[in-house]
Order: C-alpha cells, then sequence, then structure tokens
C-alpha cells in the first residue's frame, strides 16, 4: 500500500487554515484507502494532545489510515505510552508564589530554583546561578523530562531532548542575529551516545529520518505544506 507523509511545522490547539486543509485532504487520502501520516517537525511537548483534539472536534474522523508522527517524538519514543507520571514532591525550604508555583530559594534570598505548574501538572523548571536564569528543563503531559536548556543572556543557546528512558537523543545548537533564534547544528545519537549524523535544519532531519529509520524498503510520497 502506497504511504503519504505530509509534512508541517507542528499541531496546536488553535487550528491554521492551512492544518484545517491538510486534515481535510488527509482524510480524503484515508477514505480512498491510503495510508497517512501527518509528520510535524517542530517540537511540542503536547502534540499528543492537540492531535487527539483533531478527532474531538471533528477534523478528523479516519482512525485507521491517519496516523500522527512528531520529529522529535519519534526519537523520544513518545509513541508508545509506556511511562508513568512522576509523582514530585517538594523539597525542604520551598516556598510557594501566588500561582502555586514553588520558589526555591539561595544565599542572599537569590532565586535558585523555580517550579512552574499548570493544571497540577509541572511544565518547566528554571534553575538560578547567583538569582541569574541560566538553565531550564521543560516536562511533557506525563511529567517526564522532554529537553534541558543552557541560557546565556535569557537566551536558548543549547538544548538537549531526552527519550522516556532518559537517553540523550538530540541537541540542537542556537545562534542570534537581531535576537532572532536561529538553527546552527542539529545532532542526532545513536544507542551508544555517540554521534550518529550532525544536521544543519528541521527538514534535513525529517527527510533522513524517513529513509533511514521509518520508510526502509517502502514506497512513499512526502507533501511539503
Amino acid at each position: 500500500m502506497k504511504e503519504f507523509y505530509m509534512l508541517y511545522p507542528k499541531i496546536s490547539h488553535n487550528k491554521t487554515g492551512i492544518v484545517v486543509s491538510m486534515l481535510r485532504r488527509a482524510e480524503l487520502l484515508a477514505n480512498a484507502g491510503y495510508k497517512v501520516f501527518l509528520f510535524t517537525i517542530q517540537y511540542d511537548a503536547l502534540t499528543r494532545i492537540y492531535f487527539n483534539e483533531c478527532y474531538a472536534s471533528g477534523l478528523l474522523t479516519n482512525r485507521e489510515n491517519i496516523k500522527l508522527i512528531n520529529l522529535f517524538s519519534f526519537f523520544q519514543k513518545k509513541e508508545q505510552d509506556n511511562h508513568c507520571v512522576l509523582i514530585d514532591k517538594p523539597h525542604n525550604n520551598c516556598e510557594y508564589d501566588k500561582n502555586g508555583n514553588r520558589v526555591y530559594k539561595g544565599k542572599f534570598n537569590k532565586n535558585k530554583r523555580y517550579e512552574v505548574f499548570h493544571d497540577n501538572r509541572l511544565t518547566h523548571i528554571n534553575y538560578f546561578d547567583d538569582g541569574i536564569l541560566n538553565a531550564r528543563s521543560k516536562y511533557d503531559d506525563y511529567g517526564k523530562l522532554c529537553t534541558f536548556q543552557t541560557l546565556v543572556d535569557k537566551k536558548v543557546i543549547n538544548e538537549f531532548f531526552y527519550d522516556i528512558y532518559g537517553k540523550l537523543v538530540l541537541k540542537i545548537n542556537f545562534s542570534y542575529k537581531k535576537d532572532v533564534k536561529k538553527i546552527n547544528s542539529i545532532c542526532l545519537f545513536d544507542q551508544f551516545g555517540m554521534v550518529e549524523k550532525e544536521f544543519y535544519s528541521l527538514i534535513d532531519l525529517a527527510v533522513y529520518t524517513l529513509k533511514e529509520y521509518i520508510c526502509i524498503k517502502k514506497i512513499f510520497f512526502i507533501i511539503f505544506l
């Protein structure tokens, strides 16, 4: 059976006209008997939730022939719902702000760690050195660590991506031109923690992933949107 892969940056909570058009095209192909994969290439910890919203709202109905693959979730093994929510308990010397977030202070009452929650779910933790933000960890809707960022002057310089077992799978290096963030390089790591290949765009990584990991010895079509 022929397979179609529709590449798009990401599916968000608010579906744009282009996304709605893509979903309708996917539905037509799926109802005609083709396997359709919506392949999103930008990182979003809530990708799975936003995809399920497409069915809840009626934008999609064919569950058998339409599947979602997110580039980052693929390497992070997020297609496997085999990990459980972490029960995170506050440490000693924890304070709470007006929004219920946890604040940890260091010397001279300066921020050392700031844990942010949304709907009682840990979303990210900001880390400070002498009161200056220098790192951030982000968590998915299961409470698992997704990424770790290093920051300089409040700008993300590097971002490390981990799978559900805590293994490093991707690293992105960024640069800035007039405060506009740009990808310098992307490192893909193998199962032994060694760099398998280096890329310079998400598109390059996505095409490599399709050819080397997903569509081996298959006939497939890529649709760029």
